[in-house]
């Protein structure tokens, strides 16, 4: 059923037709108002199929019989001399052809959800960067809808990433924001000595007491890490302390253990008195003959310090030997020097007729007129003992 509807100003003419309108039918509906051959007219029913516009006149050609539609003719936008359009909710899928409907036929924000079937938009259909966060239904997207390398970090939501969401094994360093990492994230124990960069543990980072020698690798610890006055005996090991260790002029009495320095810990002429305790010296530490006259203080010497037949005339300071010095009948003619006895040697009335030896009495001997009568014997007088002329 088709239904011709006419109208100028105020008046209207309405036509029920069974059909198809003859042209003449048109030539006389539209008499001042066409322009063109009829032709025009049909073309513009096959194109518009609804309404066309002349000026005032209105002419309306109502759902268009099936054949009419299956020429391929009906398409969206406006057509003729003053334009058409179509009927809101009056065209269907069948009764367009297919591919005909271009961006231009549809106004903008006309299209839901619901004119969309399930699968039919595809990335071509969407205009790069359309899409936003409020267009996606929540829990849609999966990882095979995302292109390998496009989500950035600006595309997640601050707090909305969990481990289950990460790979294990797959967070590299340069993932990770300077000072992002803190206690809390490292599991307890599996820090290792490859894992921390050179210089980057100090003193505030470490536990006090928690460094053991196992800590320490062999030679690490110097003078620096060591606090002055600190180093006990007890950290010291057997023999670890030589000579170079030790500040000259440091060692005092009280760092010697008792009998601790033997002859081979003292250098050869260094011990001086004052290292010597009163009475520390007795015979067996002198060696023999290592007591010369310059460790002997003068005057020192009694008589029994000398051993017997010690003190030979070399030992004796010439002329030193006094009377005192003389034992009774110590001295012999064999100690007396031939010729050397003088008058101030012989005590008074000292010499005896037994102390001479026979013939030792010469006239030098006997002092001039001291011979008396009593010194002469018996017949020692002859004539050759008296001067000439002396005789009265």
């Amino acid at each position: 059923m088709q239904a011709l509807y006419l109208g100028k100003s105020s008046e209207s003419l309405t036509v029920q037709l069974n059909r198809q309108p003859t042209d003449a039918e048109l030539e006389r509906a539209l008499p001042a108002y066409t322009t063109g051959p009829v032709e025009k007219m049909r073309s513009l029913q096959r194109r518009c199929g609804r309404a066309v516009f002349f000026g005032m006149l209105m002419v309306w050609f109502a759902a268009l019989s099936s054949p009419a539609l299956a020429q391929g003719t009906v398409s969206g936008g406006f057509c003729g001399v003053g334009g058409c359009t179509v009927d809101n909710n009056t065209v269907n899928s069948a009764d367009i052809q297919d591919g005909t409907v271009t961006a231009a036929d549809i106004a903008n924000g006309t299209i839901t959800s619901a004119d969309i079937g399930i699968g039919q938009v595809t990335s071509t259909n969407i205009l790069n960067g359309a899409i936003l966060g409020v267009d996606i239904g929540g829990a849609t997207i999966t990882a095979a809808n995302i292109a390998a390398g496009t989500v950035t970090g600006a595309n997640i939501a601050t707090g909305t990433v969990t481990s289950a969401n990460i790979l294990n094994g797959t967070i590299a360093n340069a993932d990770l924001a300077v000072n992002s990492v803190a206690s809390g994230n490292i599991q307890d124990g599996t820090v290792t000595g490859a894992d921390i960069a050179g210089g980057t543990v100090t003193s505030a980072n470490i536990q006090n007491g928690t460094i053991a020698a196992a800590d320490i690798a062999t030679g690490a610890v110097t003078t620096t890490q060591i606090l002055d006055g600190t180093v006990a005996l007890a950290d010291l090991a057997a023999n670890s302390v030589n000579s170079s260790k030790i500040v000259d002029g440091s060692v005092a009495l009280a760092d010697l253990a008792a009998n601790s320095v033997n002859s081979s810990k003292i250098v050869d002429g260094s011990v001086a008195t004052a290292d010597l305790a009163n009475l520390s010296v007795t015979t067996a530490k002198i060696a023999n003959n290592a007591v010369t006259t310059t460790q002997i203080l003068d005057g020192t010497v009694v008589l029994a310090d000398l051993a017997a037949n010690s003190v030979n005339s070399s030992k004796i300071v010439d002329g030193s030997v006094a009377l005192a010095d003389l034992a009774a009948n110590s001295v012999d003619s064999s100690k007396i020097v031939d010729g050397s006895v003088a008058t101030a040697d012989l005590a008074n009335l000292s010499v005896t007729t037994a102390k001479i030896a026979n013939n030792a009495v010469t006239t030098t001997q006997i002092l001039d007129g001291t011979v008396a009568l009593a010194d002469l014997a018996a017949n020692s007088v002859n004539s050759s003992k008296i001067v000439d002329g002396s005789v009265a």
